[in-house]
């Protein structure tokens, strides 16, 4: 008892009261100031930890020292009688006073002047300005159960909120592949709203124990990290849907008050349906040969389980597409399939957003761009949050329309705010920045997309591409080989060095690369420009038959193979095999011609000169012109549309704007001695010295690359 009156006395526990007090309304204003200013998060944690370090040093304080009108004084040296504790604690009162009427003043301006809350889930304290909040990220749900076997079902969740939540009209939803590469990583939400450019974050928690699931949501501000909205639900494992569409509901209501009713339509099945699809939906994003299959297998799983299902049926379609872009089926093989599965996954659900991206991508594979965009779009509408959708829009209004650049521009910046950590769609956007010629934007972009991803293959591919477009070979195959470092069973690095070593002339290096890259899948082919010599050019038709028989409504491979027949003066069989491919532009139809035809129209436009049909040469040269005006007004400077332009040029005998075009193709990229050897178009300009000295400027370029690949043992 004596021990507790000197603690009394000596104001030990007034102290305690004081300290607690004052250090909460630090960490509140702290708490606030820091987003404001944008300080790193761990500024909050440290004061934290000083105040909870200072805690037991102010109770010992507070014991062993005293307060005198001569100073701070040990207690031992301060006479009782004319000890002053007593106005010391007068005034430590007052501070503990003073502290209670912010704390109070402060609940009482949110009860009466804040936003009001329209459920009781709801924390008041944190309702301001929700009409500021226009954006939302959805964050990848932990896995906090026991085994940490169930990130599947954790990111299912999120991915099912984020798809519900993009429905509504006026709120941006950042896009999923995004939003989840942060899972794992501490990273504060003042940081992830930053970088994503949204006004909050919902993020939570699955814990699965045998039948029953334990699922934590919280929406938070990004501006003061303060909670809009939490809930916490207990519930059977079967019960996991009725949870996506209340917190779904929960967050419209917290962020659109005035919503009467946000209609939820989350798909359903049973578990074990469930598991296989959440699967199977991210294997197949993996991009990866032995992902896709394993995809494959996981939907045909889901499906056995359950057959209406309709998002398998919709991912299984995908899976079987990807397989032709990392796999070694073709179009023509998966083509059947593909439609079957979107089929049954309309017939379920005429909604399914994934379903008609799909055959978007089929569609556009086949080459049937009008289509195409209408699937696109169609998707779009149902789903506008999905930035790969945005991109491959994109690229079919650009391989189809050069008067709609603009659109497309738009298309990939939207894209790119939707989902800026998306490697795929941070390409494409630098993709478009090369395109009109910016080199340095977009280099700044790729580098990006490697600070983001260091150790993923993904960036790499995308430098190496910007590296290939602007003539930079030897710095193309030094970024591949990072690429092979983190993803050795990848075939495509392997066949870009092969194509990069074919641009710098060295046909022994690039037999090697494409060796090793058919010795990872034996589906790969070999394109015309590996024949582009006088003495391979029965090679070349040889093999480009091949390729159009295992792929026969290919129009790329259509143009290969009339290409190989031009080199060769076989003019009347490319009208035989091209002139289909262009019935609609030089039928009755009279079709506008899109870039993925060109190739095409540039050969049998040649192949009828030749043969004095001057009326189909005059058509398509009309539609080519158009083609090609149209893009150089859009200020299209890729070194491919430079030759183009050059090419024009050419067939007008237009001595003057060959060599400009050349040498402005020779600046950006062209780097390219054998189309200038050996096709016909350029025979008139051969003894030209201007002419020869952009192939000797050629050659030089591709010696320096060489020797310095030599130099590192390549």
């Amino acid at each position: 008892m004596n021990l507790f009156n000197e603690l009394k006395r000596r104001n030990v526990f007034k102290v305690a009261a004081a300290y607690l007090i004052v250090s909460w309304l630090i960490l509140q204003i702290i708490g606030s100031i820091v987003p404001i200013i944008e300080a790193p998060d761990w500024i909050s944690k440290a004061i934290l930890m000083l105040l909870l370090a200072g805690f037991p040093i102010a109770l010992l304080f507070a014991w062993a020292f005293e307060l005198t009108p001569e100073g701070i004084k040990k207690e031992s040296e301060v006479v009782r009688g004319e000890s002053i504790t007593s106005e010391t604690s007068s005034k430590i009162n007052v501070v503990i006073i003073g502290a209670l009427v912010l704390i109070i003043g402060g609940f009482a301006y949110d009860k009466f002047f804040g936003s009001p809350t329209t459920s009781s889930s709801f924390i008041p304290t944190a309702i301001k300005d929700i009409a500021k909040i226009d954006s939302i990220a959805v964050l990848a749900f932990e896995d906090f159960s026991a085994g940490g076997d169930q990130i599947h079902l954790a990111e299912g969740l999120a991915d099912a909120v984020l798809h519900m939540l993009a429905q509504v009209g006026d709120l941006r939803v950042s896009a999923r592949t995004s939003s989840f590469s942060y899972r794992g990583k501490n990273i504060s939400v003042a940081n992830i709203g930053k970088e994503l450019g949204v006004s909050a974050v919902l993020e939570g928690s699955v814990q699965r124990s045998g039948g029953t699931l334990r699922i934590i949501a919280q929406l938070i501000r990004v501006t003061d990290q303060s909670h809009i909205w939490s809930k916490t639900f207990d519930r059977p494992t079967g019960d996991i849907f009725a949870v996506q569409d209340e917190i779904a509901s929960a967050v419209v209501a917290a962020l659109r008050p005035e919503k009467e009713s946000f209609q939820t339509n989350s798909a359903q099945t049973n578990l074990e349906a469930y598991e296989h699809f959440l699967r199977g939906n991210d294997l197949w994003q993996l991009l990866s040969k032995e992902g896709i299959e394993q995809a494959i297998v996981e939907f045909q799983s889901a499906i056995a389980a359950d057959p209406k299902y309709a998002p398998t049926h919709s991912g299984l379609a995908m899976a079987y597409l990807h397989s032709t872009y990392y796999g070694d089926r073709t179009t023509s093989e998966v083509q059947l399939l593909v439609e079957q599965a979107i089929e049954r996954a309309l017939s379920i659900d005429a909604d399914n957003a994934l379903a008609y991206a799909a055959r978007g991508l089929l569609l556009k594979d086949l080459n049937q761009l009008d289509d195409a965009e209408t699937a696109y779009r169609h998707a779009l509408t149902l789903n506008p949050s999905d930035a790969n959708v945005l991109v491959w829009l994109g690229k079919v209004i650009s391989n189809r329309d050069t008067f709609r650049q603009q659109e497309v521009t738009e298309l990939g910046k939207q894209a790119y705010i939707l989902d800026p950590r998306n490697q795929y769609v941070l390409g494409s956007y630098a993709q478009n920045l090369a395109t009109f010629g910016d080199y340095s934007g977009a280099m700044a972009v790729y580098r990006k997309g490697i600070a983001l991803a260091p150790e993923t293959p993904r960036p790499y591919a995308n430098i190496a591409k910007l590296h290939f477009q602007f003539g930079h070979h030897d710095d193309a195959i030094r970024a591949h080989l990072e690429q092979i470092k983190r993803a050795s069973g990848s075939p495509e690095p392997y066949m870009y060095i092969a194509a990069s070593f074919l641009s710098l002339d060295d046909q022994e290096s690039a037999q090697i690369w494409f060796d090793r890259a058919r010795a990872l899948t034996a589906k790969l082919e070999y394109w015309s420009y590996w024949f582009l010599r006088e003495s391979n050019l029965d090679k070349m038709i040889t093999e480009m038959q091949l390729n159009l028989t295992r792929d026969p409504d290919n129009t790329r491979k259509h143009g290969e193979l009339c290409y190989a027949h031009v080199l060769s003066q076989q003019y009347q069989q490319v009208q035989k095999i091209c002139g289909k491919v262009l019935a609609k532009i030089l039928g009755p139809e009279d079709a506008e011609m899109d870039f993925s035809r060109l190739d095409v129209a540039i050969n049998v436009y040649w192949s009828a000169r030749q043969t004095k049909d001057m009326d189909t040469a005059d058509r398509l040269m009309d539609k080519i012109n158009l083609l090609t005006s149209s893009a150089q007004k859009n200020g299209v400077v890729h070194q491919g549309f430079q030759l183009q332009l050059a090419l024009m040029a050419a067939f007008r005998g237009d001595r003057e704007n060959v060599i400009a075009h050349l040498r402005r193709s020779m600046e950006i990229g062209f780097l390219s001695n054998r189309i200038l050897n050996v096709e016909p178009w350029w025979d008139a300009f051969r003894d030209d010295p201007e002419f020869i000295a952009i192939l000797k400027e050629i050659r030089s370029r591709q010696t320096k690359q060489r020797n310095a690949l030599r130099a590192e043992g390549l």
